[in-house]
């Protein structure tokens, strides 16, 4: 299946996204650009005539991989891939992952189309890119090793690979490969992520020139629309710490296979997301970010392609 998206209106990125796509300032240093909502200027209370999308909507605000069909659904084993961002693209984006990766659809296919990549995205509801074996319910998730492994295979017979971009839940719970026990010591788990993604990226060596491990995104404890409903638009209350709505565990078994590998880069986009110490619901031009407790809204997303196309360029070095 091939995907067609109209190509978005040239976006401006300031000096600061000049400097970093030149090399001269680190990549914590954030690029300004007048597209992308500033979280230092999130507001207090807002209207909720005025927010995009509605409240009532945000829950169906999803990428375009949802009703393509190459977000596929628990039972599936075999991947179906579609094509996004620039179709004669010479350079090769693959994306994979679980409905992590999938929340990030419109930047990356934005940031596609701004670089001339060429997108092949295959995603899976809960499956993350991590070769970790995880429970369904009360079982083990068998159908996600085996569509993974398909997944792998078909990035090793792609004829050019120049990043590989993945992601997958810091919610999954992890089992035991040796019995299928659910790992409860969090030392154990964050070991098992770690070693999930050394089998993946081990997996595609020799294949893919770059690989980005791409962090989970803060979380809530509440659906953040119910929760601007009920607070009529008063922001604050459906807002979270950021420290805790960062999981750290995974992050950290992240940033490890990051530095045992030269060509793989563990990436945070948290800082376009949040304050540096409160993430909040809504931006400064009414973009609402959230379409549950965890996932971005398609809309919010697509806002964030500048800043994506800043990383991943970067990154693709």
């Amino acid at each position: 299946m091939v995907a067609e998206r109209r190509i978005p209106p040239p976006v401006r990125i300031g000096i600061a996204g000049l400097l970093v796509l030149s090399g001269l300032l680190p990549l914590s240093a954030r690029p300004v650009s007048a597209a992308v909502p500033d979280p230092a200027d999130d507001p207090s209370r807002v209207s909720l005539t005025t927010l995009q999308p509605r409240t009532s909507a945000a829950p169906y605000d999803l990428g375009r991989v949802y009703r393509d069909g190459c977000h596929v659904a628990r039972a599936t084993t075999s991947p179906t891939h579609c094509t996004y961002g620039r179709r004669d693209g010479t350079k090769v984006v693959v994306v994979i992952g679980d409905s992590v990766i999938a929340q990030w659809w419109a930047a990356i296919d934005g940031a596609a189309r701004r670089g001339g990549w060429r997108v092949v995205w295959m995603s899976k509801t809960a499956c993350p890119a991590a070769d970790v074996t995880i429970s369904s319910g009360s079982s083990r998730y068998a159908a996600c090793d085996t569509w993974r492994r398909n997944v792998l295979t078909k990035v090793r017979n792609l004829p050019r690979v120049d990043l590989l971009v993945m992601s997958g839940s810091s919610r999954s719970t992890l089992l035991r490969r040796a019995n299928w026990a659910v790992i409860t010591d969090p030392d154990a788990e964050r070991m098992e992520w770690e070693a999930g993604y050394r089998r993946t990226v081990d997996r595609v060596a020799g294949q893919v020139r770059r690989v980005v491990i791409l962090r989970d995104t803060p979380s809530f404890r509440f659906l953040v629309p119910s929760c601007l409903v009920a607070k009529a638009g008063w922001t604050q209350p459906c807002s979270g710490l950021r420290s805790t709505s960062l999981e750290a565990l995974h992050w950290q078994a992240e940033t490890a296979v990051d530095a045992r590998y030269a060509w793989v880069r563990a990436t945070d986009m948290a800082d376009w997301i949040c304050q540096p110490t409160r993430c909040w619901p809504v931006t400064s031009n009414r973009i609402l970010r959230y379409r549950d407790a965890h996932h971005l809204t398609n809309t919010y997303s697509a806002a964030l392609a500048p800043a994506m196309y800043s990383r991943l360029r970067w990154l693709m070095r």
